[in-house]
C-alpha cells in the first residue's frame, strides 16, 4: 500500500499555500484507490515535520472526490517529511512516510540551549530532560498532579504524542 502525494503548485515554495492530494492506492492491484476507516474521527492523519525537527504540524486532510486534500504553508525553506497515519478498511493501521522539498528562504538552524525542554499547552506541561542522551526522560503533569507517560492521552486519545503535541521535539 502506498499514498500517491500530488502538490499544486508542483513547486512548493515556502510561506505561500500548497494544495496537497493525497491518494491512498494498494500497490498489489495496479494503485486501486483504497477505502479507508476513520482513526480517532478522521480518515487520514498527517504529520509534518521539518527535517531539523524544529517544526511540527498535525493536518486532518479532507476526502475531496477519490482523493484527500490539504491546503498548507510551509514556514520555511528545506526537507519536510509527511507522515501519513491511515487504515485501510478491514485492514491494519500503516504510517507512511514521504518527503517534499521547499524552495524559498531558508532558516538557519535551530539548536537548544538547554538539556531540559519543555512546554505548556493549557494546564499541562511536558518537560523533555535530555541530560543523559541514552535515556531521555518525559514528564508530563496536569496541574499539580504527575500523568504516567504509558498511560498520557491527547486529545486525540493517542498515546506517546503528548511532547510533540506541546512542541517539544526530539
Amino acid at each position: 500500500m502506498d499514498v500517491l502525494v500530488s502538490l499544486k503548485p508542483e513547486t512548493v515554495i515556502a510561506q505561500q499555500e500548497t494544495v496537497l492530494l493525497l491518494s491512498p492506492v494498494d500497490s498489489k492491484t495496479n494503485n486501486n484507490m483504497l477505502d479507508l476507516e476513520p482513526v480517532h474521527t478522521k480518515d487520514i492523519h498527517l504529520i509534518i515535520v521539518s527535517e531539523d525537527l524544529s517544526y511540527f504540524a498535525h493536518e486532518h486532510p479532507e476526502k475531496h472526490e477519490k482523493q484527500y486534500k490539504s491546503n498548507f504553508s510551509f514556514p520555511f525553506a528545506g526537507k519536510f517529511l509527511l507522515y501519513l497515519d491511515i487504515k485501510p478498511h478491514n485492514g491494519s493501521p500503516v504510517v507512511i512516510r514521504k518527503t517534499v522539498g521547499v524552495d524559498g528562504q531558508k532558516r538557519q538552524a535551530q539548536s537548544y540551549q538547554r538539556n531540559v525542554l519543555s512546554s505548556s499547552a493549557g494546564d499541562v506541561t511536558a518537560e523533555l530532560d535530555m541530560n543523559d542522551l541514552s535515556a531521555m526522560k518525559v514528564k508530563i503533569t496536569q496541574g499539580r498532579t504527575v500523568v504516567p507517560v504509558v498511560s498520557a492521552r491527547t486529545p486525540h486519545g493517542t498515546s506517546g504524542r503528548v511532547a510533540a503535541t506541546l512542541g517539544i521535539y526530539y
